[in-house]
């Protein structure tokens, strides 16, 4: 997220170098009745995102250029930008980012310090530099709550434009509704039965979960990550291998160690006004609700698919399963593959086929028995297929 921001950021600063390096030999500032940038809300126009997550108000002499950026003639910008990092680790990020990008140029950090934005918790950086021989100052402004301010202004122009910067953020407002997850996405109640990952506990049958999926493009390409939220505020970030049927915390925390993933097993959840966090030990992780760009990532709600019958094959390159709404099944190696039963042999085979708690059961006509994770899409649960199905976290699509 932090090198795409660099890279526009880098371009925001070449693009309004160069259009206005004509301008340098003849820049003065505004004279009085010239247009400036005015903060005054009682005249302010309301910039509302077209995604309906904020709004702010447009100071006089500002223009929209494209969807969250603002432009003050050729020598200033203001832009929202989504961020998924901690802020810390964003401005270091950005630190990194300039020194990389304006090698030779003697770009300075001149301010740095603690703010807020919208009410939340928020750091800001400054700093000054001359690309394309014109003196820029840039100041970021990284919120806790997922997003960040750019302001862009030549320093020339700083006194007219900086009164429209001030606006714009004190007037930045989160407009999601409410405080917490859509309801198809809120974690179940807190009860005493089911505690989740906080303290060891006896498998139980009723444990009180939420299965989720994020959904992300990554360097041109598809990936997906499967988690499981509790009501004590806990997740784990995968689905377990034999799914989630009489999960026991206890056993799951064994095999992580002896996997040697114990670190990053478990996570503290947070349910924001337009996104989640998950605190790992080591890193954090920000999945965005439905109708965000899947670039950042947006998480979607699983179903436990208790006792679903559907119809569908699915493929796994070469290797395939089929389902029947009848509760059979027929392996084409599928199971012995994805599943890693027997990989090096895979075996075809047909039988009965149950589902409880995203664990599929699985009985063949020839004896074997198996258990395996199993997960598919909430939004199609209860219809006659689904588009895909992961088996043992691994994606299956739907080809018949």
């Amino acid at each position: 997220m932090c090198s795409r921001f660099v890279f526009r950021m880098t371009a925001m600063f070449v693009f309004l170098a160069c259009i206005a390096g004509p301008l340098t030999a003849q820049r003065r500032r505004p004279a009085n009745g010239e247009p400036a940038s005015q903060a005054n809300s009682d005249r302010a126009v309301l910039y509302r995102d077209p995604g309906g997550k904020f709004t702010f108000e447009i100071p006089e002499g500002w223009n929209v250029a494209q969807p969250g950026t603002l432009l003050y003639g050729t020598v200033a910008s203001f832009s929202v930008n989504p961020n998924d990092v901690e802020p810390a680790a964003a401005i270091q990020n950005l630190k990194d980012g300039l020194t990389k990008q304006f090698i030779g140029i003697d770009v300075q950090q001149v301010d740095r310090g603690e703010s807020t934005l919208a009410g939340r918790p928020a750091s800001y950086i400054t700093f000054t530099g001359a690309p394309g021989g014109v003196d820029w100052r840039l100041k970021v402004i990284v919120s806790k709550s997922g997003w960040m301010l750019i302001e862009l202004t030549q320093v020339f122009y700083a006194a007219a434009v900086d009164p429209g910067f001030a606006q714009m953020e004190h007037s930045f407002k989160l407009t999601s509704p409410g405080q917490t997850a859509p309801p198809d996405l809120a974690p179940p109640p807190t009860t005493q039965s089911s505690s989740g990952m906080g303290q060891n506990q006896a498998p139980q049958t009723g444990l009180d979960y939420r299965p989720f999926f994020g959904a992300r493009v990554f360097a041109g390409r598809a990936e997906t990550q499967f988690m499981i939220f509790f009501p004590d505020g806990t997740a784990i970030g995968s689905i377990p291998d034999e799914g989630m049927d009489g999960f026991n915390p206890q056993a799951y925390m064994q095999e992580l160690a002896r996997k040697g993933q114990i670190n990053n097993g478990v996570a503290r959840y947070q349910m924001l006004q337009d996104h989640v966090e998950l605190v790992f030990p080591n890193f954090t992780q920000t999945w965005q609700y439905p109708g965000a760009s899947t670039i950042q990532g947006v998480i979607n709600p699983l179903c436990r698919c208790n006792g679903a019958r559907f119809s569908g094959v699915y493929a796994w390159g070469q290797y395939m399963l089929q389902f029947a709404p009848d509760g059979t099944f027929f392996d084409r190696g599928a199971i012995d593959t994805v599943a890693l039963m027997n990989p090096r042999n895979p075996r075809a085979g047909q039988g009965s086929y149950r589902i409880q708690n995203n664990t599929l059961y699985l009985d063949y006509s020839d004896g074997r028995r198996f258990r395996t994770s199993f997960a598919a899409p909430a939004a199609q649960e209860g219809g006659p297929t689904f588009d895909w199905i992961a088996v043992r976290q691994q994606t299956g699509r739907r080809v018949q």
